[in-house]
């Protein structure tokens, strides 16, 4: 791999979408929906008696879904968007392999919707934190960040995986209902053992564990991301679902890669 060409157009991707002036509109729309957050869970705050940590877990899930939304929209675009502006054969026909293509705008798009990310969490904290008078200093954020990326990386991938398949609207809706998908079997089958998992099989349980088994287990990281956050113990095995993350997603981009190529 010629790590300067990869590099070169991982920038080139981070700039390509820093001059598409919706990720400006999204992060005002973001800053609007904080501030509505804020209001709204002040309201509960002072009626339900709802404590700071549990504002700031509020704040967390609802920016933590709203940013798989930013990925699955960002996600759907980075690579129809060099071909609907006829592009992508201009910088196919550079010496660089079809696979650092691939990698490095996923890539850039994902430092995009992480940066985002982070911003929003910090608006939020902020917010949060003049309306209360309490300041919010949590070492466990960073990591919680860190933990979450995973989920938006893949959130990414399926993204670009609909994509080659259909327009960006389609490949959007079709990333968020699998992401939902994905979500609910993760958390249905997450504790549950083998032996009970394949006991009584139908169609929807097929379906389960191919989203459980198949693919990245965004529900499982963000489980993952959340109890990190909130100071909780998490039960499940850090190893042995890294382990799967990591094989899930490498033949994630693999399925992706060989579609690719035969499109071109």
């Amino acid at each position: 791999m010629d790590f300067d060409k990869s590099i070169t157009l991982l920038i080139n991707t981070i700039q390509k979408e820093y001059r598409n002036r919706s990720l400006i509109f999204l992060l005002l729309f973001t800053g609007l929906l904080i501030f509505m957050i804020n209001g709204a869970v002040d309201f509960i705050a002072d009626n339900r008696g709802l404590s700071f940590n549990g504002k700031m877990t509020v704040l967390y899930l609802i920016i933590g879904g709203w940013n798989c939304f930013i990925a699955g929209l960002l996600g759907a675009g980075c690579i129809q968007s060099d071909q609907e502006n006829n592009v992508i054969l201009q910088l196919l026909a550079f010496p660089i392999r079809r696979s650092e293509y691939l990698l490095s705008r996923i890539l850039g798009t994902w430092l995009i919707v992480v940066a985002y990310y982070g911003i929003s969490l910090a608006m939020g904290f902020a917010a949060f934190s003049v309306s209360s008078g309490t300041a919010v200093i949590k070492g466990n954020i960073i990591i919680s960040l860190f933990i979450s990326s995973l989920a938006i990386l893949a959130t990414v991938m399926l993204a670009v995986f609909f994509s080659l398949f259909m327009p960006r609207l389609a490949a959007f809706l079709s990333t968020v209902f699998a992401w939902i998908f994905i979500e609910l079997a993760n958390h249905s089958l997450a504790e549950v053992p083998l032996k009970e998992i394949f006991s009584n099989l139908d169609l929807s349980g097929l379906a389960a564990l191919f989203l459980h088994f198949g693919l990245p287990r965004i529900g499982t990281v963000n489980s993952i991301s959340r109890a990190v956050f909130m100071d909780r113990d998490c039960n499940l095995n850090l190893w042995l679902e890294g382990l799967h993350f990591g094989l899930t997603s490498s033949l994630l981009f693999a399925v992706i890669l060989l579609i690719f190529r035969t499109k071109e």
